[in-house]
């Protein structure tokens, strides 16, 4: 719920075997996956993502919270490794992180000829002036880079 009043879009699966389809047919930028889920376990679906080279940042969220078990997620392709009870606010944190990752090979600056993207403040600047963007149109932004020559559409 909170992600969604934040803006970010989302898709949701209470299932394993549903989740992992869909992981495996969608481009998502991130999946927040739980270990403890029925039919399929997430530890199994982050394997089997991970065998057939699918690479989207996996963020574990789930109760299992002994070092042993966030060792084996993030062994077997964890980006992140979250347990509950949680933070929103360090939610939130993880997935700018990962996503910054993701964009930025770890940098929190993305330039693009003469446009300055400074991730950890969200401020644009294009030819070192300060460009004014709304927070949906700073995702937007971000998405596009995210996507460089892909066809993206609004549907």
């Amino acid at each position: 719920r909170g992600l969604i009043e934040d803006g970010h879009s989302i898709e949701t699966s209470e299932d394993g075997e549903e989740g992992e389809y869909l992981a495996s047919m969608n481009n998502y930028d991130l999946i927040i996956l739980d270990w403890m889920l029925p039919n399929k376990e997430g530890i199994e679906i982050l394997k089997s993502l991970r065998k057939k080279n699918i690479t989207i940042p996996v963020l574990m969220l789930t109760a299992k919270r002994e070092i042993d078990d966030k060792v084996l997620g993030l062994n077997y392709g964890a980006d992140d490794y979250l347990s509950k009870p949680f933070s929103y606010k360090e939610l939130i944190a993880r997935i700018e992180a990962i996503y910054r990752r993701s964009l930025s090979d770890g940098k929190n600056e993305v330039l693009i000829n003469d446009i300055n993207i400074d991730m950890s403040k969200k401020i644009v600047k294009k030819d070192n002036i300060e460009v004014l963007l709304t927070a949906k149109e700073y995702e937007l932004l971000l998405f596009l880079i995210k996507n460089k020559n892909s066809m993206v559409s609004n549907g």
